[in-house]
């Protein structure tokens, strides 16, 4: 999308249509933007001003919807729409506010912003999240936007962003720097503000490169730009249907690593290797089914009887049963977030974030029993 590196830059639009254009010769501009010597042949190019910018090369959603009242041919149309004009930013209008990641229930999710559709969280195919690269991604062929492993931001808030800082703890003492809040680009990541330019990571505890403080455009909404945020996205939409996209932010010397930002926004993107990444060993196929004897088959049971208590948890809690061996809990999400042997019959759940979590206990009998616990 058009957008201004700066506020002092002049933008430069490429094209060969009836607009009068003026003449440059491309290396006196690489000299320009490096001052380095480029290859010498000319081009011609259209000066954008601030209200060509605006207005020029801008839709709202009341211009470009789509009227059809079957929803997922709305969408498919409003897609289209956008395929045929990609030099224009579409947005809906009037104004939300940027999400607030200390207190995920202020949100208010009716202002949520998408231009794809006037409901929000829909076509959430177009991102590309897991196996599949979205046609929609700009990166060239064996690149893609960076991912995340879990769609995670009302459900957890570290580990799943591909920008994540594990090697650090938090503002409150606790590993990993949380990812929606803001945290000092010095002391959470190493990094540095450099001027009015952008920020610098050329550290090896978090050497995830420079970006560049171009802004944002309508990031809450309507079709201005503002640069008192920057930001690039990742491949994936929020979790909850929320309607959210994830992104990394900067703001002044503060920065967050997986936030939750309007998908309309006009923000920047950076380019990832298109590797296969798996967690753990990739299985290879079995060249013949194993059978199991029925004796060692495990059965999964709701009750049996157990309780967990207390519930909600606030630091530890214990189970009504001698003959649990180990407990593993997993986030709403299906992340593992703690496996843990047994002590006195008791659970130590003070390094949970608050929520919602399913218990999977482990009997002596090879048995699993499965509960659910609400951390505060």
């Amino acid at each position: 999308m058009p957008t201004f590196v700066n506020n002092s830059s002049v933008y430069v639009l490429a094209t060969n249509t009836f607009i009068p254009s003026h003449e440059a010769n491309y290396k006196d501009l690489g000299k320009n933007i490096n001052g380095k010597d480029a290859p010498n042949f000319d081009f011609r190019f259209n000066e954008i001003g601030p209200e060509d910018f605006l207005y020029g090369y801008t839709k709202g959603y009341q211009q470009y919807g789509s009227k059809n009242t079957v929803e997922h041919l709305k969408i498919t149309e409003n897609l289209k729409y956008s395929v045929q004009h990609p030099m224009t930013f579409l947005y809906q209008p009037k104004t939300g506010a940027v999400y607030n990641g200390g207190n995920h229930y202020s949100n208010d999710l009716s202002l949520v912003r998408d231009w794809v559709d006037d409901r929000r969280a829909q076509a959430d195919n177009r991102w590309g999240h897991a196996d599949k690269k979205s046609p929609f991604d700009p990166c060239p062929e064996g690149w893609r936007v960076p991912d995340v492993s879990f769609t995670n931001l009302y459900t957890g808030s570290k580990g799943n962003s591909p920008w994540y800082n594990g090697y650090k703890n938090d503002a409150y003492g606790k590993p990993g720097v949380i990812q929606d809040q803001w945290h000092n680009i010095t002391t959470f990541y190493n990094g540095q503000v450099a001027g009015d330019k952008g920020w610098k990571f050329e550290n090896t505890i978090f050497p995830i490169g420079n970006f560049p403080k171009d802004g944002i455009r309508g990031e809450v909404g309507e079709n201005e730009m503002s640069y008192d945020r920057s930001g690039v996205w990742t491949a994936s939409m929020a979790d909850l249907h929320t309607g959210y996209a994830l992104a990394m932010q900067f703001q002044g010397n503060q920065m967050q690593t997986g936030t939750g930002v309007y998908p309309q926004a006009g923000m920047s993107v950076r380019c990832a290797k298109d590797d296969k990444r798996l967690l753990g060993t990739e299985r290879k196929q079995n060249p013949k089914p194993i059978k199991v004897p029925k004796k060692a088959e495990i059965s999964v049971s709701e009750n049996k009887g157990i309780q967990l208590y207390p519930n909600p948890v606030i630091e530890e809690f214990k189970i009504t049963t001698s003959d649990a061996e180990s407990v593993e809990i997993y986030d709403m999400s299906g992340k593992l977030v703690l496996k843990t042997t047994l002590k006195a019959g008791a659970v130590n759940a003070s390094r949970l974030n608050a929520g919602l979590y399913l218990v999977k206990i482990s009997m002596k009998d090879r048995s699993v029993v499965t509960k659910k616990i609400i951390k505060q």
